[in-house]
């Protein structure tokens, strides 16, 4: 019987030292689990002068005070310790030059041995990309354009682009990913458009609705676009979540069984919010969550 691929998202706003987070790593890699999802924002905002609602189901927005660490400057750093497997879940890619990214993804999976999933999004925080000097406006067009520029610059060894957002010609990246790719999932809102981007030219992705609650809905959508571009064949990756704030471990786990059963090729448990205190405490719920799944799937 085949495992189902367990990660842990990291709870970054409670881990307080840098030690705090190798020893969370290095201890889900000990109960078993493959591969760490981090999320992705530059800079945090002042509630005060931009009011926001809570993305995602989380109990609050994002603001200044939550804890956001670089994920391409963090991963190398987790993968030299330990043999997970790292997501991020998700970057906001117009945010970031296409190239650049390129280079930086070519180069994690070069040291990492593959181990690297690029995990991406729109963006949805317009002050955010003010501060960063990047337009919000077109972001889809955009990122779609960036897609292909960073995946001809891991498999070509010279490239050239005359596209809407990016011109240059006769440039190459050295390394290049041994594969000649980094997997690209994306994170699409539950519209059609986003879920048809997802279908033409995911690798993989990260839904925002849950199984029975219109994920099975969603994932037509995304499955008929993948036949219209001719990638119905094409294996696509889903990553699903789960909340311990939602429940608890049971709850977790038996939420995990379901995306199994509704397709999911890997699933992630969060345990941000839960009121846990410590690395040791984030570990004992993540040991229950991974037991119980384990169990069941062997019952």
């Amino acid at each position: 019987m085949t495992e189902l691929e367990l990660g842990a998202f990291l709870p970054q706003d409670e881990m307080r030292t840098p030690d705090d987070v190798f020893a969370w790593a290095e201890g889900i890699e000990r109960l078993g689990y493959r591969y760490v999802v981090m999320a992705d924002h530059v800079v945090g905002l002042d509630p005060v002068v931009h009011p926001q609602t809570a993305p995602f189901g989380r109990p609050e927005p994002y603001t200044t005070k939550n804890r956001f660490l670089d994920p391409l400057v963090l991963i190398p750093a987790l993968a030299a310790r330990t043999g997970l497997r790292f997501m991020t879940a998700v970057m906001p890619l117009p945010q970031r030059q296409a190239v650049l990214v390129a280079k930086q993804a070519a180069t994690l999976a070069w040291l990492s041995q593959e181990r690297l999933t690029l995990g991406i999004g729109l963006g949805y925080l317009e002050p955010e990309f003010q501060a960063l000097g990047v337009p919000f406006a077109a972001r889809a067009r955009r990122v779609e354009e960036q897609i292909e520029v960073m995946r001809r610059l891991w498999r070509d060894e010279v490239v050239g682009i005359d596209g809407e957002y990016h011109s240059f010609a006769g440039v190459g990246l050295n390394p290049r990913p041994a594969s000649g790719a980094v997997p690209i999932w994306i994170g699409a809102s539950t519209h059609a458009a986003p879920l048809a981007r997802v279908g033409r030219l995911a690798d993989g992705w990260l839904p925002l609705r849950v199984p029975k609650h219109g994920f099975e809905e969603d994932l037509a959508v995304v499955r008929a676009a993948a036949k219209e571009a001719g990638r119905g064949d094409l294996p696509l990756g889903i990553e699903g979540r789960v909340q311990l704030a939602s429940g608890g471990p049971d709850v977790a786990a038996r939420r995990a069984g379901s995306w199994f059963a509704a397709g999911a090729t890997q699933v992630s448990v969060d345990a941000e919010h839960a009121g846990l205190r410590g690395v040791d405490a984030h570990l004992e719920a993540l040991a229950a969550v991974v037991r119980q799944v384990r169990e069941a799937r062997h019952a």
